[in-house]
């Protein structure tokens, strides 16, 4: 009789833990320093964000973030304008699934086992969402320096390894890259040396750009042209006086 009411007890304990939580207790695991959020702020963040999932491979853009997860998941981010959308694939370049979500602003991503964290730099919250797109749980990142560290050194970098494998990420705009926003290509370099194009949106990518640039040195021209003949009537209007 008495080794039931333990066990009733024990039972009761348990029952109570699981309902009311234990202390501050996450799902999510990231190297940014960061805390709770009133259920108010969470549920507008979801309604903000809208994060849909995707099961067709959407049109491939240039990357603005990724990463790579243990088990070699590839995650891919782009940016067009407030829409972003992410990519999931294999090693082998096979599409998974991924998602959109709107942002104004500059974001990254990075794996935590399966499921993936979404960081917004404006929002200064990571969203933790599961490969069927459901939002398992959302944190505030403080404004510290060492999330400002982990951000530029972690989120943002543009290599990453995995068991000797290197993931980098380049482009290729020739004289033009001083004008380069964005990366448009991912390469894998395995111990080996062995390297494999696994992501490659640079054709594309450098066209833009080339528009973007002749549109800047029209524009400059057409300023430098207002000038000159500005110039050209100040001296007629001075020589006539």
């Amino acid at each position: 009789m008495r080794k039931t009411r333990t066990y009733i007890l024990i039972l009761f304990i348990m029952l109570l833990l699981a309902h009311h939580g234990i202390g501050n207790v996450t799902a999510m695991e990231t190297g940014f320093t960061t805390e709770a959020i009133s259920e108010e702020a969470k549920d507008r963040i979801i309604s903000n964000v809208n994060i849909s999932l995707l099961t067709v491979e959407p049109r491939k853009e240039a990357i603005c973030c990724f990463d790579v997860s243990e088990n070699g998941m590839i995650a891919i981010g782009s940016d067009i304008s407030e829409k972003k959308t992410i990519s999931i694939y294999t090693e082998d370049g096979i599409f998974q699934y991924g998602y959109t979500y709107k942002d104004p602003g500059i974001y990254g991503i990075e794996w935590d086992k399966d499921n993936l964290i979404i960081y917004s730099v404006r929002g200064n919250f990571a969203v933790l969402v599961d490969p069927t797109g459901e939002v398992k749980e959302i944190r505030d990142i403080p404004l510290t320096t060492e999330n400002d560290r982990y951000w530029h050194k972690v989120v943002f970098a543009k290599r990453r390894s995995v068991e000797d494998t290197q993931y980098i990420l380049t482009y290729d705009f020739g004289i033009l890259n001083m004008v380069a926003s964005s990366y448009t290509r991912l390469v894998i370099v395995k111990p080996d040396g062995e390297e494999t194009m696994f992501y490659d949106v640079n054709e594309i990518q450098f066209l833009k750009v080339i528009i973007v640039f002749i549109g800047v040195v029209f524009l400059i021209g057409i300023v430098i042209s207002g000038i000159i003949k500005e110039i050209k009537k100040a001296r007629l209007s001075s020589e006539q006086q």
